[in-house]
């Protein structure tokens, strides 16, 4: 189930970790209910995805460094926004895997359509060597 933020666990450091998700993305507006405390949907959302991946890993994992997220999601509506889904995810996984959301540098997106009842995620993670760094080599890049 959920750690807390003061638990401290042995880990096996991993550079990748792939998932699908056999459920529905959760939009930032039912994440939050138009309030910044987590809503039912939220808190159902969290414990849910917590639930399979402690199915899915039998000891914890931790991700270091810069990391890239590859999300695919299949949506029954056409109407859902693809953008709305990235923040529920990422958040929920960066409590579970250990690590912060501001390590992920590079989000890769995508947007599929199935039928009702056979919405799914497909996430990947994984440590990327780009570097993010620009402000090196003495020059100023503001004018």
């Amino acid at each position: 189930m959920p750690r807390g933020n003061g638990d401290v666990i042995k880990t096996n450091v991993k550079r990748r970790v792939d998932l699908v998700l056999p459920f529905a993305a959760l939009s930032t507006n039912k994440m939050y209910s138009g309030r910044k405390r987590r809503s039912v949907y939220y808190k159902f959302f969290r414990k849910k995805l917590f639930k399979y991946l402690d199915e899915k890993f039998k000891a914890p994992v931790k991700l270091t460094g810069n990391l890239s997220l590859s999300l695919e999601v299949g949506f029954s509506n056409s109407l859902s926004d693809l953008s709305n889904a990235i923040k529920s995810v990422e958040d929920v996984l960066a409590e579970y895997l250990g690590f912060n959301d501001k390590q992920i540098v590079q989000i890769e997106l995508s947007k599929y359509l199935v039928h009702k009842g056979d919405e799914y995620m497909k996430v990947s993670i994984f440590k990327t060597r780009k570097n993010i760094d620009r402000r090196g080599n003495g020059k100023k890049t503001r004018e």
